[in-house]
């Protein structure tokens, strides 16, 4: 015994291939849109960037009201992002044998660039 089914049918002719078209070029949209948002966004804070060709070891930013943040090691090529809070514009970096609490400000943007090179330290608000 089979059982047909009668052909799927439209209540309005021609606008069942429409909508879902629709949709799905406009969800494509947003992906790319969102995926382009998070890949080229400048991220806000201080990123640090390892360019000496050395292992930085104990680098360290401590914000205004005296807490710090840490990193063990910076190795050659590696950048570190801190994020600062809220309202923070201010901060001291300092990496031994190259910086002692070294004064950063960032841009109006929000952020701020600490290149440790080899036998220099460039700082880009």
């Amino acid at each position: 015994m089979s059982a047909h089914l009668p052909p799927s049918t439209s209540a309005v002719p021609g606008r069942s291939e429409v909508a879902p078209a629709a949709l799905t070029v406009l969800l494509a949209a947003l992906t790319l849109g969102a995926w382009g948002q998070l890949l080229f966004q400048a991220p806000e804070g201080l990123r640090i960037a390892n360019r000496s060709g050395a292992v930085l070891s104990g680098v360290r930013v401590c914000l205004p009201d005296g807490r710090c943040l840490s990193r063990r090691v910076l190795w050659p090529h590696e950048s570190w992002q801190v994020p600062l809070p809220d309202g923070v514009r201010h901060a001291e970096v300092s990496v031994p044998g190259h910086l002692h609490r070294e004064p950063v400000a960032l841009r109006a943007s929000g952020v701020a660039r600490l290149i440790v090179g080899s036998g220099q330290v460039d700082v880009t608000p």
